[in-house]
């Protein structure tokens, strides 16, 4: 995720386009998910829990704090 702390401004949209895309997807899969299912299997929970288990907590922190302000933005 070091394309979100990039010098090129084309590089860092990219990356952040690339985020909300994925978010996108993960959320059409994963949603909702039984409460059953998210205990058996934590990595299938929420896209903040899915970043926490696949990205170091810098680059977790970075991706949900790109996605979570481009989702505040659409809901504006």
């Amino acid at each position: 995720m070091n394309e979100l702390s990039d010098q090129l401004p084309e590089s860092r949209e990219a990356a952040r386009t690339l985020l909300i895309e994925l978010q996108d997807v993960y959320e059409k899969i994963h949603e909702p998910i039984p409460p059953t299912t998210v205990s058996e299997h934590p990595e299938m929970g929420s896209w903040e829990n899915f970043c926490h288990s696949k990205l170091s907590p810098l680059s977790a922190q970075a991706v949900l704090r790109v996605t979570s302000i481009a989702r505040e933005g659409l809901v504006s």
